[in-house]
């Protein structure tokens, strides 16, 4: 038993629970994003146009994020915005939410980038590795929640990287909030969608900034499309691919092992991976 001086006050008790208890990471400041808006929107100042690419075969942080971007460049700029991403759209739920969404995705492929046209990487960083940011074009603009990459030494003019937040799109939230630009539903509801998405339902890697963006999109959300989005229709092949994977793994100790052999889908990987 500890001496009287050494045992916790109720109060001490009380902060080890508050330590304890729920996500940390608040919201930047709204001065901060203030002025990290007033900064992009110079960026943005001699672009005739802009391009938001996500990171290939993008999930719906990144589908959420790249088309709340491109909402946000417009209307701060008045530049026209293309939206594209490469690779695949192969999960259901992905198809779903970009449907629901009603925003164009263009392939990277097809898309002409004139030489000034201001390039935004959007959840993913340049040198990622995960991305189609066409070679020998720089990023003008990087917005991402993972970790900063080590080496990277494509400097672009405006970078903002918090990896202390669980997604991309509580960021893009909290500069619509700087900005004082008002989501319509559909985009209301891909936003808070890609944030449950990718913190599963704010019990993984959650911020207090996740939480509160989820707070004040959660009224402008259409819950039906939430619905349809997370219960969208599987193709009957995925099925088989999770059976057969399911079938073939094997553990050694706390790793599972699962060999999936050729997929349909490049996202089937992470599909499993959240089983």
């Amino acid at each position: 038993m500890l001496p009287p001086e050494e045992q916790p006050t109720n109060g001490d008790a009380e902060d080890g629970a508050d330590e304890q208890a729920g996500p940390k990471n608040p919201p930047r400041p709204k001065a901060e994003v203030t002025e990290q808006l007033s900064k992009l929107r110079w960026v943005l100042g001699g672009a005739e146009s802009a391009l938001v690419l996500t990171h290939d075969n993008p999930d719906p942080d990144a589908i959420a994020s790249a088309a709340g971007l491109g909402f946000l460049i417009e209307r701060i700029s008045g530049v026209p915005v293309t939206v594209a991403f490469g690779g695949i759209i192969g999960r259901a739920e992905n198809r779903s939410l970009m449907e629901e969404l009603g925003v164009p995705f263009e392939r990277i492929e097809t898309v002409n980038i004139a030489s000034d046209t201001a390039i935004a990487l959007v959840d993913t960083q340049p040198g990622a590795g995960n991305n189609s940011l066409p070679p020998g074009r720089a990023a003008t603009i990087v917005l991402d929640h993972h970790p900063l990459r080590e080496g990277n030494d494509e400097p672009a003019a405006f970078i903002d990287i918090r990896p202390d937040y669980g997604a991309s799109a509580s960021m893009i939230v909290e500069y619509l909030r700087a900005a004082r630009l008002e989501p319509d539903r559909k985009l209301a509801t891909a936003l808070f969608y890609g944030i449950q998405s990718e913190t599963m339902d704010l019990g993984r890697e959650a911020s207090e900034a996740d939480v509160a963006a989820s707070i004040f999109l959660y009224p402008r959300t259409d819950p039906a499309a939430i619905s349809r989005i997370r219960h969208a229709r599987v193709p009957r092949g995925v099925y088989r691919s999770i059976h057969e994977g399911l079938e073939r793994a094997w553990s050694r100790g706390d790793v599972v092992f699962v060999p999936l052999g050729t997929l349909e889908y490049p996202d089937l990987v992470a599909q499993l991976a959240d089983l």
